[in-house]
């Protein structure tokens, strides 16, 4: 069974979207001051100063993932509907193992002091805009975003 190769212009289209998202994630990082106090999406778009190379390598890393990922749920489903729903599941099944892996480290935290767990003190969305999971994030809708452009541009 042969693979489908991508093309030299499929190469070059997804190479620039992953430019490009790096420019835009560098763009949000650069606006914190201002997007972090936007009321809803403020801890969606807050991206922390790339300070080390995990902010770096998170976003690529995601971003071939997905890519590779769409592929294969295009592959194996008979509809469009999963690809084009793909980025909406991607996005909530992350920030729901994102508070599952929040909650289960301040649990454990707390355990090994001895208090007690209150939810309502766990600040999901301030721990959220400073980590490196939104980056991890929008670098993997990044790479959705330069699949559908490989499969849907013809060049």
């Amino acid at each position: 069974m042969s693979e489908k190769q991508l093309s030299t212009n499929q190469i070059i289209i997804a190479a620039f979207i992953l430019v490009l998202s790096f420019g835009i994630l560098f763009a949000l990082q650069a606006a914190r001051p201002i997007v972090s106090t936007w009321p809803v999406v403020g801890p969606f778009l807050s991206i922390p100063e790339f300070d080390s190379y995990m902010f770096f390598a998170m976003p690529f890393f995601a971003f071939f993932a997905v890519f590779f990922l769409a592929d294969w749920v295009s592959k194996t489903s008979k509809s469009p509907i999963p690809f084009l729903i793909f980025p909406v599941v991607f996005f909530v099944l992350a920030l729901a193992a994102y508070n599952v892996a929040l909650y289960w480290y301040i649990a454990n935290f707390a355990q090994l002091q001895g208090t007690e767990l209150v939810l309502e003190e766990i600040d999901f969305a301030g721990r959220l805009a400073g980590s490196a999971f939104m980056p991890f994030v929008w670098g993997g809708l990044f790479g959705w975003i330069a699949r559908f452009a490989v499969e849907k541009l013809k060049i």
